[in-house]
This record gives structure tokens, C-alpha cells and sequence, in this order.
């Protein structure tokens, strides 16, 4: 990593290298930067308005919206593409967000595609 990059701007690049592996955590990624996870969090949140754990789960959500809309993985299987150890939870975080369960949104855009 560049030298001249934040710890928060490493952070984030981590995430983005590393999302899918559900053993990504703060406290490995600041590990990985050899910095506090407190520390980290603070700098982390300062420079993006956002904690780093809700950016980290606020990725792989994004990321699972991409899988659900090409419909050829079953939402476990989505859960574990984006790094969550669970499909219940990945369900429950996911229905938080969006306001619709991930088994719905995905079926919106077959019933989407199939009308085009």
C-alpha cells in the first residue's frame, strides 16, 4: 500500500480487496495496519462519516445487490459471496437497508428483466 495513503484510506481499500471473506473484521484490518481498533475506528469514521464495521457490512450489502439482481445464486449463497457468516443475518441487515427482504428484491428483478 502507498505510503502516502490514511490508515482510513487503508482500511477502506482492504475492504474493498477483501469484503467476500467473512473473517474480515476491525480488529484484522487493524491489525493488518498494526494500529489500535479503536484508533482506527476514530480516524476511520472521521474522514467518512461512517464507523468502519458499518461500512464494512454497508459493502458487502452493495455488493449482494449485483448477485441478487443476475438471480443465479440462492440468497445463502449470496450471503456467502459477500462475507456473512450467515444467511438469517445477511437477511435481517439486508431487510433493515432496503426496507424489502433480499428473496424479494431478487424476484423484482426477474418480474424487472422479464418484462423488458
Amino acid at each position: 500500500m502507498s505510503p502516502s495513503l490514511t490508515s482510513a484510506q487503508q482500511a477502506a481499500d482492504i475492504v474493498h480487496r477483501h469484503f467476500s471473506s467473512p473473517s474480515l473484521t476491525v480488529g484484522r484490518i487493524a491489525k493488518e495496519l498494526f494500529i489500535s481498533e479503536s484508533h482506527l475506528s476514530m480516524l476511520f469514521k472521521k474522514e467518512f462519516q461512517i464507523g468502519l464495521k458499518a461500512y464494512l457490512v454497508a459493502y458487502r450489502l452493495d455488493a449482494s445487490l449485483r448477485l441478487l439482481a443476475d438471480n443465479q445464486l440462492s440468497i445463502e449463497e449470496v450471503s456467502i459471496q459477500v462475507g456473512f457468516q450467515s444467511a438469517s443475518y445477511y437477511s435481517s441487515v439486508f431487510k433493515k437497508r432496503y426496507g424489502i427482504s433480499p428473496k424479494t428484491y431478487a424476484m423484482k428483478h426477474v418480474f424487472a428483466g422479464s418484462a423488458s
